[in-house]
């Protein structure tokens, strides 16, 4: 799972006028937008690699995430 990522504008920028550039992280762009999705997709990925099975047992973010992500896999 990619995270887009976007530079903060110049008025939010506590270092503006220097060389430094601070970039936020669009953790609403994730699919079901939380952070689980981080997790699940690696989760599912090693999964695939190593060619077995993904037993989750939370009812939560994590398995929404990983349920609407295993199609990509």
């Amino acid at each position: 799972t990619y995270t887009p990522l976007v530079e903060l504008p110049q008025s939010l920028n506590p270092y503006a006028g220097t060389s430094v550039h601070i970039y936020a992280k669009l953790l609403n762009a994730l699919p079901l937008g939380n952070v689980k999705s981080i997790p699940a997709s690696r989760m599912l990925k090693d999964a695939q690699t190593i060619k077995t099975k993904l037993i989750e047992s939370s009812s939560g973010n994590t398995v929404a995430s990983l349920s609407v992500l295993a199609s990509h896999y």
